[in-house]
């Protein structure tokens, strides 16, 4: 598997930046991992769109899902255009309501609705299984598993998210950071700091951890250096728009 980085700022982007979104490729096949602002563009530098197997939304908030309402109409003129000939399946939860509603787009978009973390997908060798985690909106993370290696992609999650046996031991955990130790919120925001992202490691201990979602005023130094100074169990990968990670 091979994990391009196609955007990881939130809840805007900076300027040249991009909000999260992730492009998986597995044995010639791609998968779109949410939509941030910027991500569509970024996605057509390494693919054109008719390649695109399916898409996953982790939630509905509008950070992860702003460019998918012009996802729409690209796959709309892509089938008009004969550049495509069959529907876009997209994964997402069904709440909140007025979101979901706004999915749907037929017959270009196949929707395919999570009512909740007991679905499992088998794409060919690729297992594909959800875990609600801890956020104000129903927000699943998501597990790709083949026979010998396992990507976690956490999207949204706060600090109540219960993340064992479902990310035991990833090769890769896609970990949001969202706060610097000194503007964590007092009450659980739903999100995670760099002190959090430790504590993540001790306990799952992922061979590597991907971090993401920064707020775009940060200096991602100051990120880095905040969680290396408490000695993570994992590595620490910092991202970069275009960076590939192989799992």
């Amino acid at each position: 598997m091979k994990l391009t980085i196609l955007g990881y700022e939130s809840p805007y982007p900076s300027a040249n930046g991009a909000g999260p979104g992730y492009l998986l490729e597995h044995k010639g096949k791609y998968y779109l991992i949410d939509i941030g602002s910027g991500v569509l563009s970024n996605l057509q530098k390494h693919i054109p769109l008719d390649k695109l197997e399916a898409v996953f939304l982790s939630h509905l908030h509008h950070d992860h899902i702003s460019d998918f309402l012009v996802m729409q109409y690209a796959m709309q003129m892509q089938i008009i255009m004969k550049e495509r000939q069959d529907s876009l399946p997209v994964y997402y939860p069904n709440e909140p309501v007025n979101e979901a509603t706004i999915i749907p787009f037929p017959p270009y978009i196949e929707p395919i609705p999570i009512y909740d973390d007991s679905l499992v997908l088998n794409l060919e060798d690729l297992q594909v299984t959800f875990l609600r985690t801890d956020h104000s909106v129903p927000c699943y993370a998501i597990k790709f598993k083949t026979e010998d290696k396992t990507l976690v992609y956490g999207a949204d999650s706060g600090v109540n998210t219960d993340w064992s046996p479902f990310a035991d031991d990833a090769d890769l955990l896609v970990l949001e950071c969202t706060y610097l130790e000194k503007d964590k919120l007092k009450s659980p925001p739903g999100h995670l700091a760099t002190v959090d992202i430790v504590q993540v490691s001790e306990k799952l201990k992922p061979k590597k951890i991907l971090l993401t979602h920064f707020y775009p005023k940060y200096d991602p130094k100051m990120i880095q250096k905040e969680i290396i100074s408490k000695n993570p169990v994992s590595e620490i990968i910092m991202p970069k728009i275009g960076k590939v990670v192989e799992i």
